[in-house]
């Protein structure tokens, strides 16, 4: 592909849609986190220009979506909780096999702790403005139905 958004925008796709995380790390398959993949985007957007701990996202993701822990199964959990489950499970597929493989987050070590923040190719790669969303889709609209002097001026850019 020569446009290189479009190509990682298509990994991006097929990694969260098509692909079992499961798969890279043993941990129980029945927790589908490229599901909610989109929440983490928005959490990310959100919170990310600050170095913070992983486990802040995920109890927010744990918040939003408090039945996602339930189909973990407790048998060889060595100790842990299912909360505490979930939260390693998540931040080592999101974070560590997923964001960080990308190049769209930076993860660091501080103690045991794992902290995150937004790399500059999150901004470039992942857009959640509804305003630049319309603008985008204004844009091949005009194109298409050559009418650029009617939708700039209803939406200038």
């Amino acid at each position: 592909m020569e446009d290189k958004r479009a190509f990682f925008k298509k990994v991006m796709i097929t990694f969260t849609n098509e692909y079992n995380w499961a798969y890279l790390d043993g941990y129980d398959e029945s927790l589908r986190l490229g599901e909610i993949v989109s929440y983490t985007y928005y959490l990310i957007n959100k919170y990310g220009n600050t170095l913070r701990d992983t486990t802040f996202y995920a109890k927010k993701v744990l918040l939003a979506f408090p039945v996602i822990s339930l189909p973990l199964k407790i048998e060889n959990n060595f100790g842990q909780t299912r909360v505490e489950q979930f939260n390693s499970i998540y931040i080592l597929r999101t974070f560590e096999s997923y964001m960080k493989y990308l190049g769209i987050v930076k993860l660091s070590l501080d103690g045991f702790d794992k902290k995150i923040v937004k790399n500059q190719l999150f901004d470039k790669i992942i857009n959640l403005s509804p305003i630049d969303r319309m603008r985008e889709s204004n844009y091949k609209e005009r194109n298409e139905k050559n009418i650029d002097g009617l939708i700039s001026t209803i939406n200038p850019k």
